[in-house]
């Protein structure tokens, strides 16, 4: 293909693609401007002009069109690694800074959802204690049989029983199992708050009866150990999706001035860092789960140890972390 064909060709792709850079250099020289938003997928944009400037040096293109192509390729290749950059520290400032303090701004709201569910636990689980046929009432016998043979000494692996013997596939999992749990409780606000409530009663009840049937069974030398480690961040995001939810429950029912369609916008803005910290949270209780909890190498007292460790990481992380970052000081 000769040269001017080649311009012809793709020439308005190449000016497309210099129009988004100016807009997005001018962008962040000007904060007021608003960068174009053409080109949505950028790294394939990219690779492209890296391809048009490739064929341009093999054919032996004028120096004047290689130039120019490889000036465009050069402040791709910065704004690419740099947004990279950028949205790694924005996820950086997040966790240590802004994530805790949203937890710590919306207590209120995470201690209702800690009412709810530690309450109802405590209440199912000394029900249990004095009617132990009450755990009949919230299982089948099949649950049962199942909750009993996850936790039996006896077994190489502790937990849900295994389709699949790898911790891997365990893993993947627990991951789909409690971020469900977390989106129902979370999804559940749009329903007056009524279905966070629901569901935070019901995995405390849950949690209550199940508890306190297999220490009466003599597992808990198994359960606790079991729990104890990964809980601290499973349970956390538990509550922390509940107090999502009931924000978002809370707007519908109490918007204030503003129209109800406004008040839940912004409550969801909110509820949604909420659920995106949740979400790290899960991913962690998963994999201390599958690779951790699970295992039978390390003693009780080793998974108490680290649980204790953990359940204060955790409480330190949401009491104090960021706490005196600048101007963000509590």
């Amino acid at each position: 293909m000769k040269q001017q064909k080649f311009e012809s060709q793709f020439r308005p792709e190449w000016e497309t693609f210099g129009e988004y850079l100016d807009n997005r250099e001018g962008t962040i020289l000007n904060r007021n401007q608003n960068p174009d938003r053409s080109l949505a997928d950028f790294p394939k944009q990219y690779r492209r002009m890296c391809h048009f400037l490739s064929i341009a040096k093999e054919r032996k293109y004028s120096y004047f069109l290689v130039d120019q192509l490889n000036s465009l390729v050069l402040r791709g290749h910065q704004h690419l690694y740099t947004t990279r950059k950028r949205k790694l520290s924005y996820v950086i400032k997040f966790f240590t800074y802004e994530f805790p303090n949203l937890i710590r701004k919306e207590w209120k709201l995470v201690c209702l959802a800690l009412a709810l569910f530690y309450l109802s636990g405590a209440i199912m689980a000394s029900l249990t204690y004095v009617f132990p046929e009450l755990i009949h009432s919230v299982f089948s016998q099949q649950q049962i049989n199942q909750f009993e043979d996850m936790y039996d000494p006896a077994k190489r692996k502790l937990g849900r029983t295994r389709d699949a013997d790898t911790d891997i596939y365990m893993f993947g999992y627990y991951i789909a199992h409690n971020t469900g749990i977390s989106f129902q409780t979370f999804a559940g606000g749009v329903l007056l708050g009524l279905g966070t409530v629901f569901y935070l009663v019901y995995n405390g009840i849950f949690m209550g009866a199940v508890t306190v049937h297999l220490a009466k069974m003599g597992f808990g030398s198994t359960f606790f150990p079991f729990v104890v480690g990964h809980g601290s961040f499973e349970l956390t995001a538990i509550i922390i999706s509940g107090a999502a939810g009931l924000k978002l429950g809370f707007s519908i029912i109490a918007p204030g001035r503003q129209r109800r369609a406004n008040a839940l916008k912004r409550a969801a803005q909110v509820s949604v860092k909420m659920v995106f910290g949740v979400i790290i949270m899960l991913l962690i209780a998963a994999f201390l789960e599958a690779f951790w909890s699970s295992s039978t190498f390390f003693t009780s007292q080793h998974k108490y140890i680290v649980g204790a460790v953990l359940w204060g990481l955790v409480l330190i992380y949401f009491l104090f972390s960021g706490k005196y970052h600048g101007s963000g000081k509590n």
